[in-house]
Formats: C-alpha cells, structure tokens, sequence
C-alpha cells in the first residue's frame, strides 16, 4: 500500500496547501519505502482555476497511490481529491515519527476478521469481506438491512464485496443515495458477490 506525505524541506508534515514536496512512501509489512517525491512550484497560485488545475496535476503525479496525509486537507485541493477517490488523514510531526504511526494500518500480511463483526474480513486496507450468506443463516431473524446499513454507514472502506444467496432488492436505490456503485458478479447459481465501491467524480 502506498501513502503520500505533505513535507516541508524539514520533513515535517504540513498543509495541503502548504507543502515544499510530497514525498510517497510504500509500505511491505512494517517497512516503508519512498518511492517517488513530487516537488511543488507553484506558490502564487491566485485564481480558483489555477488552483484546480495545479490540484489535478499533483494528483496525476501521485499515479496509483490513492492515500495522502498532511497536517490540514481544505480548500480546493480537498474537493479534488475527494472526487478522485482519496483516503486522508490529517496528523501533525516529523516523517519518521508518522511513517512508524502508520505500520499498524499498512501491515496487510494477514486477512483480518473484526472483533466486533465475524463475518467481515479485512484483506487489506480499505478492501473488505461480508458474508451476508452466513450472517442470515446464523442470524434469521435479523435482515440484509440490519446487518449491512450500520456496516456501510459507519466503515471505513475503499471496496466492500458482499456473498450473498441473492442480492437484496433495496440495494438499487439505497446505494446510490448513500453515493456508492454496486457491481454484481455471479460465483454459482447459489452465490453472488456484490462489489460495493465509493463513487469517484468525474472531471
């Protein structure tokens, strides 16, 4: 998994619209490795245009990292990476102290089943497993909206799929209010997996 970082030449994590370069560091286990550095030359940036436009380069610059931690994430930039699908964290202090902050999250060596949820599985950060299936069957007098709602409203989460025996009919409507896509596929005629995912803006 990768991250990025707002810096200053001090390598002290700063503003979002306050940094000297971002620097993208990928974690494998409890190391961290920097992988990129994107250097920031645009400091008299006036207009809202200019600042949208130098918002879509960085994130263009940032590939296929879809993590960033600065100290503050406001304004314009924000907006831009929220539409884009990013994941923030606002923290404050030097690299190190924060790289080792984050080991925790990044360490994905093993799926990880949630106290609190036996039938969710956490594969990596942000990309999870329910197996509704098995809920219901343990739990028949509970419902697909009683086991799912509270999981979609207070997860965090980048991809969620969902094993179910069918999929629920309020997930047509439902979904889309709550601003997520839903794409079905059909493991067997018993079976299907409902991949529940954030919806990005478009440019």
């Amino acid at each position: 998994m990768k991250i990025a970082f707002c810096l200053n030449n001090e390598d002290k994590i700063k503003s979002i619209n306050d940094w000297t370069v971002i620097k993208i560091y990928e974690y494998n286990g409890t190391v961290a490795r920097k992988v990129q550095e994107i250097f920031s030359n645009e400091s008299n940036l006036r207009s809202i245009k200019e600042k949208q436009n130098f918002a879509k380069k960085v994130i263009s610059s940032l590939g296929d990292c879809k993590m960033l931690a600065a100290s503050n994430i406001s304004g314009v930039f924000f907006t831009a990476l929220e539409c884009a699908g990013f994941e923030m964290w606002e923290v404050e202090g030097d690299i190190d102290d924060v790289l080792k902050s984050f080991i925790p999250m990044m360490d994905n060596s093993k799926p990880k089943i949630t106290d609190a949820n036996p039938y969710l599985i956490q594969n990596e950060e942000g990309v999870l497993t329910f197996n509704l299936k098995e809920a219901l069957i343990k739990n028949p007098d509970s419902s697909s909206k009683k086991l799912l709602l509270p999981l979609l409203k207070e997860t965090s989460f980048f991809q969620m799929s969902v094993l179910c025996g069918h999929i629920p009919p309020w997930f047509e409507t439902t979904l889309d209010d709550m601003g997520f896509k839903c794409n079905v596929v059909e493991l067997d005629s018993k079976l299907f997996k409902a991949v529940i995912e954030k919806k990005v803006c478009s440019s």
